[in-house]
């Protein structure tokens, strides 16, 4: 990877691109649930650093959005807490994301390969088949194209992050429709690969410039695989609302003591959430296709935002799109 630097993480990698952008990547969520341990260990989630741990002994939770998505158990009591609800039936996220399901759907089509397929003929063709003719075949042999449904490939990113002045319940909307999305999409015979990201401006301390590439900071945890099956529950869960100030403010606090001389500490008013960019989500995925779920916040912006997604993937599946 010419012009970038790869370090070693506890348990993903730390990439920094040569305009200073920081990418931190997690292979899996037992991975990022293992960072998280570890950043606990030395000590990097007090409130100087990110503030994590206060959000998950439950201080704060109005904010955090754990009154209103466990009513009856609104207070965690630590990170393992916090996992066991990732897995758990969140009754508010399994009814946006079927409120998306539908509409979603029928906005697919299956993906459509035009590969020259061999043809063989009595009369006429392009080439003549020896072998075929001495055993009496049809042996002019032509290729045309023909239409087939195929599996195409594509990587779906779900931003996490929100403002503070934004409410759990409005990007609730974005994290259903990129779920239901992924489901569609598999449905109708596409391999999905599910990311969900957080990047931020302003992250780390040792930021100096504004307007230049080393205010960002993405942190990138893969939820599926392309060849591995989607457990909705979890993936809604953890990208929503309350996951990100408790799973993702935790590893914000991944850097070691060497690294944070190169890059600097995370910074405790952990900064603005923003779009992802391309380059740094290269750096996540070797997927070419990649489209995210990012910077809506409510039902109409959402379903909008996943209408164009599914276009795009559309056209790149070679089909005609469902009237």
């Amino acid at each position: 990877m010419p012009n970038v630097t790869i370090t070693k993480l506890d348990h993903g990698r730390n990439f920094i691109q040569a305009d200073g952008a920081v990418i931190n990547q997690y292979q899996t969520l037992t991975d990022a649930y293992k960072q998280v341990a570890a950043n606990h260990k030395a000590g990097r989630l007090a409130a100087r650093y990110t503030g994590a741990l206060n959000y998950m002994r439950g201080d704060n939770a109005d904010w955090v959005g754990s009154r209103e998505a466990f009513p009856d158990k609104p207070l965690f009591q630590g990170m393992e807490d916090v996992k066991s609800r990732h897995f758990s039936n969140w009754l508010i996220g399994a009814e946006r994301f079927g409120q998306f399901q539908k509409v979603i759907s029928d906005k697919i089509t299956p993906p459509v390969s035009q590969r020259r397929r061999v043809r063989f003929n009595e009369f006429d063709g392009s080439e003549l088949d020896y072998d075929r003719l001495r055993a009496g075949q049809e042996f002019w042999r032509s290729t045309r194209r023909k239409a087939k449904r195929a599996p195409k490939t594509v990587a779906l990113f779900i931003q996490v992050g929100q403002l503070s002045k934004r409410h759990w319940s409005e990007s609730i909307w974005r994290v259903a429709a990129g779920v239901a999305t992924t489901v569609a999409l598999e449905k109708s015979g596409y391999r999905v690969e599910l990311w969900a990201v957080y990047t931020t401006t302003n992250q780390r301390t040792k930021v100096k410039h504004e307007g230049d590439r080393r205010h960002y900071t993405t942190h990138g945890v893969c939820l599926k695989r392309c060849n591995e099956a989607l457990d909705v529950n979890t993936a809604v869960n953890v990208c929503a609302g309350w996951s990100h100030r408790t799973l993702f403010f935790a590893l914000a606090s991944c850097y070691s003591f060497e690294l944070t001389k190169t890059i600097g500490r995370c910074n405790p008013t952990m900064g603005s959430t923003t779009t992802p960019c391309e380059a740094d989500l290269n750096l996540l995925t070797k997927i070419e296709n990649k489209f995210v779920f990012t910077d809506v916040h409510d039902e109409d912006s959402a379903i909008d935002q996943a209408k164009e997604i599914i276009e795009e993937i559309n056209q790149l599946g070679g089909g005609r799109r469902r009237r």
